[in-house]
This record gives structure tokens, C-alpha cells and sequence, in this order.
């Protein structure tokens, strides 16, 4: 059985350690991914140019964007599939684990209050809830031209390139649907760039 997903990974020189387990999480789906996708940021040009390139790498319909210093839990894209078959959406996200964050400033498992809540398409124009770990239709992807660069004409804000995605995907049409289940793990540490360019540098320490 195929399941016609790639998996996309951004990622950047010195996070080789943590890539390998992003790729290992990968490897390990009970629904096998067709292909993964890798594009190395060598240049520091960031992380939405990067992760743009390996969804143009993808030849599948469907892409599972993953960070490198995320991981998936096996049955991630299985259940990501199965939900998108239930409900027709051009995007399907699901909820993480948070792992490495100070329990003194983190002890709620649903920072944000929208775990199981139904995606709201006006909430999604004053903040963003939903990380970069979910299945998108690979040529809606395109469609919308990919992430928009920071400091872009599409989106001229320093930061949440994903933000403006997924907005560029709502104004396209894409229909989304939320998983009410964690199947992945954000891994909180002094290497997050968060995308930034400039950070690249400061995510070799940490």
C-alpha cells in the first residue's frame, strides 16, 4: 500500500545529530512514506526557502512537512491519512507533545486552548495554532507559491512564515481539519531558529 505522502525537511548544517532522528522517525511509519525529501539551507537563506525546495523535490500528492528537530510517532501519517480520507481536507493537523520545556514555565499540555477545537478559518487571521507538522496537498502547496519568505512582499512580518502559509491556503480554498490526537513531538531546546536565518549560527550552540 502506497501512501503517496513525502516527508519535507528543512534543515541546516550544524543540526546533523538532530536531523538523523527526524529521519529516523520518519523511516519508522506504520504507513510507510513514499519518499523523503531533504533540502540543506547552506547558505542561510531560511527556512521557507528551504522547506519550499523540498516540497518541489516531492513528486507525491500529498507532503508531511517535519522540522529537523521535531520527530513523528509512528502511527503519524497513518492517522493523518485516515482522518483526511473521513473528512476531504486539503490540510489535516494534528497535536504535538511538547518535550524540553521548563515545567516552570510550561505545565499545560494545550498551551494555546485549541486542542480538539474545530478549525476556526476568521481565528486563523489574528494568531496562529497550528505547527508545521501536518499533511498539506502538495500542489495546493504550490498553488499558493509555498511559505512566503520573511520580510516578503507577501509577508513582510521577521517572523511565522508559516502563519502567512496557512492564510494563503485559507484565502485559496484549502479546507482544513484538526486531529484530535498527539502524533508528533516539538522538542523545545536552544537550537530552535524558528526559522530565522540569522539564527542559524546560534543553533549550533545550545
Amino acid at each position: 500500500m502506497t501512501s503517496d505522502v513525502t516527508v519535507v525537511v528543512p534543515t541546516i548544517p550544524p543540526r546533523a545529530d538532530l536531523l538523523g532522528r527526524a529521519v529516523n522517525s520518519a523511516l519508522r511509519q506504520t504507513l510507510p512514506a513514499d519518499a523523503i525529501a531533504i533540502a540543506l539551507d547552506a547558505e542561510g537563506v531560511g527556512a521557507a526557502r528551504t522547506r519550499n525546495r523540498a516540497i518541489e523535490m516531492a513528486q507525491t500528492t500529498w507532503c508531511a512537512p517535519l522540522d529537523d528537530d521535531d520527530e513523528m510517532y509512528p502511527h503519524h501519517l497513518e492517522r493523518l491519512l485516515a482522518h483526511q480520507a473521513e473528512t476531504g481536507a486539503d490540510l489535516v493537523y494534528p497535536w504535538m507533545d511538547i518535550v524540553g520545556w521548563d515545567e516552570h514555565d510550561y505545565n499545560d499540555r494545550d498551551p494555546l486552548g485549541m486542542f480538539a477545537k474545530p478549525f476556526d478559518l476568521a481565528e486563523l487571521d489574528h494568531r496562529n495554532w497550528i505547527p508545521i507538522t501536518y499533511l498539506i496537498r502538495r500542489e495546493l502547496a504550490l498553488e499558493v507559491g509555498g511559505f512566503p519568505e520573511l520580510g516578503s512582499e507577501r509577508w513582510p512580518m521577521d517572523n511565522c512564515e508559516d502563519w502567512g502559509f496557512l492564510r494563503d491556503v485559507r484565502d485559496a480554498g484549502g479546507t482544513f481539519a484538526h486531529l484530535p490526537e498527539r502524533t508528533w513531538a516539538w522538542h523545545w531546546n536552544g537550537r530552535n531558529t524558528s526559522g530565522k536565518p540569522w539564527r542559524t549560527a546560534e543553533a549550533s550552540t545550545g
